[in-house]
């Protein structure tokens, strides 16, 4: 019983009454939740999302091309500087 008792109300009686919030907590809330998403929209506007899986797969990919490129010139004979 004095567990239950001690657990359900606070010693202090300022902090018996049920929270609820003012204008000020709400106006704090929603002015944070806007700053932290217009950072975050500065933050996706010069820095963009590029996943790195596709750009080390663009690599491969840019590389593959140069070599292949590289052994069609070299077959044809035209490894020389044209002039």
């Amino acid at each position: 019983m004095l567990i239950v008792t001690s657990e359900a109300r606070d010693f202090l009686p300022s902090s018996w009454n049920i929270y609820r919030p003012s204008i000020v907590d709400g106006a704090l809330f929603f002015g944070t939740v806007s700053f932290f998403l217009f950072l975050f929209l500065l933050f996706l506007r010069f820095i963009p999302f590029i996943p790195i899986s596709e750009l080390k797969e663009l690599k491969h990919d840019l590389s593959r091309e140069v070599v292949d490129e590289h052994e069609a010139i070299t077959a044809r004979g035209g490894g020389g500087v044209r002039g």
